[in-house]
């Protein structure tokens, strides 16, 4: 389905009522990896969540740059080639352009933290974006397990042709959220960790490792990269034409 964004303004955010679901992959899913288990219980507050991934258009309409990687592509393309801190500057730039307590500061010169209670843009957690993806199933897929459809909603290696793609050109999942999986791998705010057993509410992974969760797939994944259980990790300062990011703010 073609996109019908407009090509220089904010994209809408999608409001995500709060609820639990089950987070990670059954034990008797043979698609599953270990790193997707212990399957676990997550309740989560209402928020926001952007249609799309931020487009190189929205970039460079909040920040002003427009990279050489990107070349004279099209401005509906992801936003690549953009670290882990990069991407929270974005979130701290556009949240105070629209008079948002940004939701990120420097702690040192090398460690950005959350600010409490800022009600500005940031990244998802790792289990908002599963959240949002599974849009209240527990299949492989939100329609199913079987990949045999993923092309109605994703660029991936069957479909992509080894390269990025517009946003919103296949069609969105139950809760109006397109390119959640597929097209590029997208940053989230956790470290990356191995789940811990029993139930959680509204987690975010904060002991630092070596990589900085992504989530999602990309244009050259295959279809078992793009469950919404599946998860992948870079280390923070990684750009990639591979690697974009969507932004959330909390609250319905």
């Amino acid at each position: 389905m073609p996109s019908s964004l407009p090509v220089h303004h904010q994209p809408s955010l999608i409001a995500l009522p709060g609820g639990e679901f089950l987070r990670g992959s059954a034990d008797d899913d043979e698609w599953g990896f270990a790193d997707e288990r212990p399957r676990h219980r997550v309740a989560l507050s209402a928020f926001r969540m952007a249609a799309v991934p931020v487009t190189r258009n929205w970039y460079r309409q909040v920040t002003g740059n427009w990279f050489s990687d990107w070349g004279n592509s099209d401005g509906q393309l992801p936003a690549t080639h953009l670290s882990w801190s990069e991407a929270v500057a974005f979130c701290n730039r556009l949240s105070r352009q629209e008079g948002l307590t940004a939701c990120y500061r420097r702690r040192f010169p090398w460690r950005l933290v959350r600010v409490p209670g800022a009600g500005g843009y940031r990244l998802p957690s790792e289990a908002e974006w599963e959240y949002a993806a599974r849009a209240g199933s527990e299949g492989r897929y939100w329609y199913g397990d079987d990949p045999a459809a993923l092309g109605q909603y994703a660029w991936y290696a069957d479909n992509a042709g080894q390269r990025l793609q517009a946003v919103a050109g296949r069609a969105a999942n139950p809760w109006g959220l397109y390119d959640l999986v597929g097209n590029v791998w997208e940053w989230c705010e956790d470290w990356w960790q191995p789940y811990p057993p029993g139930p959680r509410t509204d987690p975010v992974e904060r002991r630092r490792s070596e990589a900085r969760v992504v989530r999602g797939g990309a244009y050259g994944s295959a279809a078992r990269d793009l469950r919404p259980a599946a998860r992948n990790g870079y280390p923070p300062a990684t750009t990639s034409r591979r690697v974009g990011f969507r932004v959330v703010r909390g609250g319905a």
